[in-house]
């Protein structure tokens, strides 16, 4: 509703201006006990021991509910793209690594520089434990796990013709570079904390992409900070950076043009995220785009609650936790258990099967009918779509309102009045004379619409 209260461009500005989470629904998990959010690798560690599983029920209903309730739907949008893109796994190391890093390196920085959120990662034990950095050790062997990363995923990437700038020297000289990046191992509060041990760092000279970074005069971290921010500001960073974020919001394949243009935004504003959206938004290629992109699972399902106007319990021990933990693995997208460093696919090709949608429509149809429950727990995920029905006056008006919620457009009269038959109403019915059995079914039918497992 926001949207036609602000107008399209004033809604766009608007979610451009909410650089940081709703303050309403960070309250509120605070108020339902989300300790794990707040407490350090260490803490974490210390409060929970080896029960990883709840610290991963209070990450990932944190994301659903940040997803369904959010006014920043932008900024938690840019979050999910990041978590991708500098993805770590939940399986790939101690369960409770994950929250710090999901609160403290890619949340705070999802809408502000990309630099800034490089160095964050970087600057994270979580990501040094994630890709064997802590062991690197000049000394003993070098591992280069991260410094491939670095360039291969986090930055430089290989273009979409397969081609990469950078080499295997190269890659040799970054895990250098970044030796001695390592975490505290030690048990205690600040264990899993990020530390620069020294006596592990290579002190060799290092030159990379035929001399355009060369670690002459940087001693210590300082040559891994100074090589961060090269490779953030480097051209070919831009144009990966920004083709990743225009796949995101426009389609698996946005034009070069597009993507160059973006990166040119990116480089003059110092790698900041927020002009590069502002320009993409306002291009003709963003215009055209709706219906290019499939929902993932994880939009998918938190769009059609929030179309429907659930409620979801906040509890992250809940009945609405647990089924909604339940569906997001069958269906494959459950937050931070993508096992490699590459995160979710982000085209349409992995999410689009048989079973997958069978899966998607099982769930939006449970979710209409008000019956993806467990008696046996508490705090149920609740849909009543009573709500659906504002003012309607007619069987049409009911038909719009629910079509607008689920963002459907303008669908073609001939399939309007065939799924209202299907109901057992019409165009001019009395909205109050179509049961809930009625209204349920048409929501069912519209949540089944191709148009909205797109974007």
């Amino acid at each position: 509703m926001a949207v036609i209260t602000m107008g399209v461009e004033g809604w766009i500005d608007d979610q451009l201006d909410r650089s940081n989470p709703d303050p309403a629904v960070e309250a509120q998990l605070n108020s339902a006990g989300y300790q794990a959010l707040t407490n350090t690798n260490g803490q974490n560690r210390q409060q929970y021991g080896d029960d990883i599983n709840v610290l991963y029920r209070q990450v990932s209903h944190s994301n659903f509910l940040r997803a369904r309730y959010s006014q920043s739907q932008l900024y938690e949008m840019m979050c999910q793209l990041w978590m991708d893109h500098f993805n770590i796994s939940f399986e790939g190391g101690p369960g409770y690594f994950v929250p710090e890093y999901q609160e403290q390196a890619i949340r705070p920085h999802a809408m502000g520089r990309f630099a800034d959120l490089l160095a964050a990662t970087a600057n994270s034990g979580t990501m040094m434990r994630y890709l064997d950095n802590y062991i690197s050790d000049a000394r003993s062997g070098i591992n280069e796990n991260y410094g491939r990363e670095v360039l291969e995923l986090h930055t430089l990437g290989i273009d979409r013709a397969g081609n990469q700038i950078y080499g295997e020297l190269d890659v040799v000289g970054a895990a250098k570079v970044l030796s001695g990046w390592s975490m505290v191992t030690e048990n205690g509060p600040n264990y899993g904390s990020f530390l620069y041990r020294d006596e592990r760092h290579s002190t060799d000279p290092v030159s990379l992409l035929g001399g355009q970074w060369t670690n002459a005069g940087l001693n210590g971290k300082a040559a891994g900070d100074s090589l961060l921010q090269f490779l953030a500001r480097h051209p070919q960073t831009a144009n990966y950076v920004c083709w990743k974020i225009c796949r995101r919001f426009v389609s698996d394949t946005p034009s070069e043009q597009l993507i160059a243009n973006a990166a040119q935004v990116y480089l003059q504003n110092d790698t900041a995220i927020v002009p590069v959206l502002r320009y993409l938004f306002s291009s003709q290629e963003f215009v055209d785009s709706e219906g290019l992109k499939v929902r993932r699972p994880f939009e998918l399902m938190c769009g059609a609650m929030r179309s429907m106007g659930s409620e979801v319990d906040y509890g992250f021990e809940s009945d609405s936790s647990h089924q909604l933990r339940s569906i997001l693995r069958r269906l494959g997208h459950e937050p931070w258990k993508w096992e490699t460093p590459d995160g979710y696919p982000d085209e349409a090709r992995p999410w689009v099967n048989s079973n997958q949608l069978l899966n998607e429509w099982d769930f939006t149809s449970r979710l209409a009918r008000n019956i993806i429950q467990n008696n046996n727990r508490s705090g149920s995920l609740e849909t009543d779509v009573n709500l659906l029905r504002g003012s309607a006056q007619t069987g049409r008006d009911l038909f719009d309102r629910v079509a607008f919620q689920c963002n459907l457009g303008n669908l073609p009269d001939a399939l309007r009045q065939s799924l209202l038959s299907t109901c057992g109403f019409g165009d001019g019915t009395p909205a109050a004379s179509v049961t809930n059995d009625q209204l349920t079914e048409l929501c069912t039918y519209l949540l089944a619409h191709p148009l909205f497992l797109l974007r």
